[in-house]
C-alpha cells in the first residue's frame, strides 16, 4: 500500500507523508513499514518491522527506527532511536506484551529567551525505557 497526503497547519505551515506498507511480506503475514512525515518544521523518518508468528509460537516481534528534527521557538530537537517489543496472544483477545526503547536525542539551538527548564535540558541525552 502506499499513501500519500498533504495539508496545512498553522503551526507546521505546509506538511506532506509518504506512507509505503506491505502488510503480508512474501505470504507470511509479516509487516513492514517505511513512513516519512515532513514540514516546514518538523522530519520524521521510521522503518518498523513485525513479526506475527515468532519460532511458531503466538508471540510477535516488533521492531522499529525512527530520526526526527522539530524546530520549536526557543531551541531545536534531533532525535535518533529504535525500539523493540514482543507481544504473546492467548485465549481469543488477550494479549501481553512490552517494549523496549532507546532514544538519543539532542535539543540545540537554545534562544537567550528560553525558559530556564529549557536551557538546562540543552545537550545530548540517551533515554532507554521499558
Amino acid at each position: 500500500m502506499l499513501s500519500v497526503g498533504g495539508g496545512y497547519s498553522s503551526i507546521d505551515k505546509w506538511m506532506g507523508t509518504i506512507d509505503l506498507t506491505e502488510a503480508n511480506l512474501g505470504g507470511r503475514g509479516q509487516y513492514i513499514r517505511l513512513k516519512s512525515e515532513f514540514s516546514q518544521i518538523s522530519t520524521l523518518y521510521e522503518l518498523s518491522f513485525t513479526e506475527p508468528w515468532l519460532f511458531g509460537k503466538p508471540v510477535s516481534l516488533t521492531t522499529s527506527i525512527y530520526n526526527t528534527s522539530r524546530e520549536y521557538t526557543d531551541y531545536n530537537k534531533r532525535a535518533t532511536g529504535f525500539s523493540l517489543g514482543l507481544n504473546r496472544s492467548f485465549l481469543d483477545y488477550w494479549a501481553v506484551g512490552g517494549t523496549y526503547r532507546l532514544e538519543y536525542a539532542t535539543i540545540e539551538d537554545i534562544t537567550k529567551t528560553a525558559p530556564t527548564f529549557i536551557k538546562e535540558q540543552g545537550g545530548t541525552t540517551i533515554t532507554s525505557s521499558i
